[in-house]
C-alpha cells in the first residue's frame, strides 16, 4: 500500500511542477501562448485515451505487468520532458505521461477495495486520495527549490 501512495505522489508531482515552471516553459516555447496552452492540456488527452484503453487492457494483461510498464513509461516520458526543448516532443511526452498515469489512477483504488479489510478501506482510500494534492504541492515545492538552487 505504501508503494501505491508513493507512486501516486510521484505521478501527481508533475501536475505541480508544470504550473510552477510555466514562466520558464513559456520562454522556451518562444513566448507562444497557444503552445503553452496546448502543452498544458495535452496530458488530459492522454488521460482520456488511456481511460478507453485501460479496461480491456486490465482484462487481458496482468495488473502487475501493467503497473510496471506504466511506472517505467511515466518515468521515461517525464525524463524526456525535462531534458528536451522541442515543442512536439514535449507534447508527445506529456500525452504519454497522461496515458500511463490513468492506468495507475484506475487500478490503485480498485486494489484498495479488493485487498483492504472492511474496517480499513475508508482510511486507505483517504490516504491514497490525499496523496494526489500532496504530490501536486510537492511538485510546486520541488520546482521552486530546483529553480532557486540550480536555476533549472
Amino acid at each position: 500500500f505504501s508503494f501505491m501512495v508513493f507512486i501516486n505522489i510521484l505521478i501527481n508531482c508533475e501536475h505541480g511542477c508544470i504550473p510552477a515552471a510555466t514562466e520558464n516553459i513559456w520562454k522556451i516555447l518562444g513566448d507562444d501562448n497557444m503552445k503553452l496552452g496546448t502543452l498544458g492540456s495535452v496530458v488530459y488527452i492522454g488521460l482520456l485515451v488511456g481511460s478507453f484503453v485501460a479496461p480491456p487492457t486490465f482484462h487481458h494483461v496482468s495488473a502487475k505487468l501493467i503497473i510496471l510498464i506504466c511506472c517505467f513509461g511515466n518515468f521515461i516520458f517525464l525524463l524526456i520532458f525535462s531534458l528536451v526543448k522541442h515543442f512536439w516532443i514535449l507534447c508527445f511526452s506529456r500525452l504519454l505521461v497522461g496515458f500511463f498515469e490513468v492506468f495507475l489512477c484506475i487500478y490503485f483504488p480498485v486494489w484498495v477495495d479488493v485487498f483492504a479489510g472492511e474496517k480499513s478501506k475508508t482510511i486507505w482510500l483517504t490516504i491514497l486520495q490525499s496523496s494526489v494534492p500532496l504530490g501536486i504541492v510537492f511538485g510546486y515545492i520541488l520546482t521552486a527549490v530546483l529553480d532557486h538552487t540550480l536555476n533549472w
